[in-house]
């Protein structure tokens, strides 16, 4: 799979680029606001009909302090969006209160949202959020697991490897050369004890 953006332009644009060179594109709906602006010609229709998987990389910028009923609201309006493609996985990066999380997840798991099993919503370790102090939650609700491994190299996340079903949870990695500086570089950045971990 590749991102949604790897060329200036829409979504529509970055997927006839990437039809011929991946099976599956991960759509990129990192900021809510400009995203649910979104019309047919940044997502056109046609998209449907190209020989594509599609995932979805849920917005970075949640507020949630606003509740998870909120966040779960905008969430379900802005999936309205690409409902057409018919993803089957949703990266979260998690909320720090662990709470929130559980009713989120609650929320998701009885409402259409859920379009496989209860792990196609999947949780990502990132900077604030390792996953080790959520895991309860994780395991509780039955959640998926978005592995970054540049966030386990970058932030010395190495314990999370060793909770108990992860790899059974494992639905998706992110993979890519270096983290630094909150910006992802490419393969090439890739040290021997990242490869070591790949």
């Amino acid at each position: 799979a590749a991102p949604s953006y790897v060329i200036p332009g829409t979504v529509g644009e970055n997927c006839l680029v990437l039809k011929d060179k991946v099976r599956e594109v991960g759509l990129t709906l990192f900021e809510s606001a400009a995203c649910l602006n979104y019309t047919d010609k940044d997502i056109p229709r046609e998209l449907a009909g190209l020989n594509l998987g599609f995932h979805v990389h849920l917005p970075l910028d949640y507020d949630w302090t606003a509740g998870a009923e909120e966040v779960f609201s905008l969430t379900t309006r802005l999936l309205q969006k690409v409902q057409f493609l018919g993803p089957d996985k949703f990266v979260l990066h998690p909320p720090g209160e662990i709470q929130q999380l559980a009713i989120f997840a609650e929320l998701w798991q009885k409402s259409a949202l859920s379009v496989y099993n209860q792990q196609d919503l999947l949780v990502e370790n990132i900077d604030e959020n390792d996953l080790t102090g959520c895991w309860d939650v994780v395991c509780a609700k039955n959640l998926g697991v978005c592995l970054d491994l540049g966030h386990i190299l970058a932030y010395n996340q190495w314990s999370l490897l060793d909770l108990p079903t992860l790899w059974e949870r494992v639905r998706l990695l992110h993979v890519y050369g270096l983290e630094k500086d909150k910006k992802h570089y490419g393969l090439e950045e890739l040290n021997e004890e990242g490869k070591e971990l790949l």
